[in-house]
């Protein structure tokens, strides 16, 4: 008898567990103690059975509450975030149950009256829907579909279409609850199947909208991205033909410098002579202080951080060269090399004037991987975001959305972000795989 109970809340967790972190992508949280409790909670539910007299309507409210916290607990995302998602799916679920539970009837016969009969009833069904999310999950998964939705972008529209959802299946049910308690059986059924696959439809309906919202929101940054790059990509250009004509000029005049220097130095004026050389040093480093990596696209985003870092004395050095063509497309490359280097320069302004501020930036490319590795000094007062990695930007929530691109851009090259946290500064490595 009690393995009745423990067999519904198992199948209702491993349920919840295929939607949330199978097909829609939360991340489990770090540690055991999630573990801890969901056993906890399942040896918790089956004590009810030694309890005489509880409702099976008060087991379902147990069962949801318990899916509810260990939903809190098990995924690495905000609370607000996980409710909001809970509820939704919570619904979409219920419809489901009902469906299912109509159609198994069909072939069983449970008596509903009793508990052991109710709970057996909705562990087949949760087998059932398991089998069918698994199948989804393997398909999706095998076909490259599967995508991780980063729920903190997604707007206020598009939790108000799911608050609509609910609101307008709890009314469809509500008329097919109601249906179902008509004398006539026959009519009765084909009403209540009419209205559930109903409730369905307008679910598959809402589905769609929500990731049709969501991509809107993603070709918005990507739109935005790329403007950020042809800003940079114009500037670095620029640049370019600034130094192109300083360095013909800088050609034009050498012969009168090293006249001046010879003067100077035959009137035993060795001082202004070495100011004088001084002088033409700045202006060649000037000229000279433009990086070039081998790529446009990084030469690009580089050279725009180390130009902007004047203002706020931060020097860029570069250390390394790509030698040939990357099998990248230029957006992908530039989101990862943008974020990166804007995370470093934000984080190295933060700085005191009177400390170094310095990032460092190595490329290393071989005939298979191309890395990155970023370094740059912080301040001491930073915060873990997700577990993840460090961040002393106060705005926390917008910061990972530069990190969750990177994240899953290296996914597509078999890639991996590392962090390295030490006392003064935060060492950065992005290995990527580049045939």
């Amino acid at each position: 008898m009690i393995g009745i109970y423990l067999l519904a809340i198992t199948t209702e967790m491993l349920k919840y567990i295929l939607i949330f972190h199978g097909l829609l992508g939360f991340s489990y949280r770090k540690g055991i103690h999630k573990y801890a409790l969901m056993l906890f909670a399942s040896i918790a539910f089956g004590l009810f059975h030694f309890i005489p007299g509880v409702d099976t309507l008060y087991l379902s409210l147990i069962i949801i509450l318990i899916n509810f916290i260990t939903t809190l607990f098990l995924y690495a995302e905000k609370i607000g975030t996980l409710t909001k998602v809970f509820i939704a799916i919570s619904f979409v679920i219920v419809t489901w149950d009902s469906l299912f539970i109509k159609a198994i009837n069909f072939f069983f016969i449970f008596d509903e009256t009793i508990t052991s009969g109710a709970l057996l009833q909705q562990s087949l069904c949760n087998i059932i829907l398991i089998i069918i999310l698994a199948l989804i999950w393997v398909s999706v998964k095998h076909l490259g579909l599967l995508h991780k939705l980063n729920y903190n972008q997604l707007s206020n529209t598009v939790y108000f279409l799911f608050l609509s959802s609910i609101v307008l299946n709890a009314y469809i049910i509500s008329v097919a609850f109601i249906f179902s308690e008509s004398s006539n059986k026959t009519k009765t059924s084909l009403t209540y199947t009419s209205m559930m696959l109903l409730s369905i439809l307008f679910q598959a309906i809402s589905i769609a909208l929500i990731f049709l919202f969501f991509s809107r929101e993603q070709y918005k940054t990507l739109n935005r991205l790329r403007e950020e790059y042809n800003e940079k990509q114009i500037d670095y250009y620029k640049t370019l033909l600034t130094q192109e004509e300083d360095t013909r000029k800088f050609r034009h005049d050498i012969k009168n410098h090293f006249i001046c220097i010879e003067e100077l130095l035959d009137t035993g004026k060795a001082e202004e002579a070495q100011t004088y050389i001084r002088d033409i040093h700045d202006s060649l480093e000037k000229i000279t202080g433009i990086y070039d990596t081998g790529n446009d696209i990084i030469n690009a985003i580089i050279n725009y951080y180390a130009k902007i870092g004047r203002e706020d004395h931060i020097v860029i050095r570069v250390k390394g060269r790509i030698l040939q063509d990357l099998n990248i497309p230029s957006m992908h490359l530039s989101t990862i090399v943008s974020n990166l280097m804007s995370n470093a320069y934000e984080a190295s302004a933060k700085l005191d004037s009177s400390l170094d501020k310095i990032i460092s930036v190595e490329i290393r490319a071989g005939s298979k991987y191309l890395e990155f590795i970023i370094k740059n000094p912080t301040v001491e007062d930073r915060k873990k975001l997700d577990d993840k990695f460090l961040t002393s930007k106060a705005d926390r929530k917008n910061h990972g959305f530069g990190i969750q691109n990177i994240r899953e851009i290296l996914l597509k090259y078999e890639g991996e972000l590392q962090f390295k946290d030490e006392i003064n500064c935060v060492t950065v490595r992005v290995t990527m795989k580049i045939v």
